[in-house]
């Protein structure tokens, strides 16, 4: 089980359900990343992967001062259809299904 959560609009995602965006050039979903402990997890490597065509502004990074990590989604080239994210954190990591309309 991961050590954080992934958040949209300040709520946690359901990980068992699609991220639903709508597939047009205007629309992206910022997603962050926050690690259970916080500023204590400063630094740790974060790494996005797709299984998908779509849009990410970030493929790796650290976590910040308060132990989170912001990235951009969004569908590439109009993209619809269904895709996944998984985030790696250190050893853990968490993967969600992503469904462009």
């Amino acid at each position: 089980m991961a050590n954080f959560s992934i958040t949209k609009d300040g709520a946690s995602i359901n990980l068992n359900q699609a991220l639903r965006i709508k597939g047009d050039r205007s629309t992206a979903q910022t997603l962050v990343v926050i690690h259970a402990e916080g500023a204590a997890a400063f630094g740790k490597v974060v790494v996005i992967e797709t299984s998908g065509p779509m849009m990410i502004d970030a493929v790796e990074g650290a976590l910040d001062e308060n132990g989170r990590f912001t990235f951009v989604v969004g569908p590439s080239f109009h993209a619809k259809g269904d895709g996944t994210i998984t985030v790696k954190v250190g050893n853990k990591k968490s993967s969600f299904a992503v469904r462009f309309f």
